[in-house]
């Protein structure tokens, strides 16, 4: 039970590490796209 939860803790780490390095680059691209003069 207790390997378990560990198991558990440590997968949800690198889940919210993954979702943070493949969220993070796209907010960055649609910043620059709002500050760039193509997007009306």
């Amino acid at each position: 039970m207790f390997y378990a939860a560990r198991l558990n803790a440590l997968s949800i780490r690198w889940f919210k590490l993954f979702t943070i390095a493949v969220i993070a680059p796209h907010g960055r691209a649609e910043r620059l796209v709002d500050r760039s003069p193509l997007s009306g």
